[in-house]
């Protein structure tokens, strides 16, 4: 497993890495992405999702700019709903 990368989101500190997202969608059905997602064990999952369901914060908390930087940073590609 690689290292977890720090992250701040709204003046708190936060480490985790791409494992720990893929991770958190084993076994869970993501909601159906609005505008952009990111592939996780052949599903689209949204990109705000992707971050708030790993990490437990309230999906207001987080940035949709927030997130695309986040999981640009952990490798992901961001993908926009066509």
């Amino acid at each position: 497993m690689s290292d977890k990368m720090r992250f701040i989101i709204n003046n708190k500190e936060y480490f985790f890495n791409k494992e720990n997202i893929l991770n958190s969608f084993q076994n869970k059905q993501p909601r159906l992405a609005k505008k952009y997602y990111v592939e996780i064990n052949d599903k689209k999952v949204g990109i705000k999702e992707a971050i708030y369901e790993t990490i437990e914060i309230p999906k207001i908390e987080l940035a949709t700019n927030s997130a695309k930087s986040i999981l640009k940073r952990l490798g992901f590609e961001i993908k926009a709903i066509s």
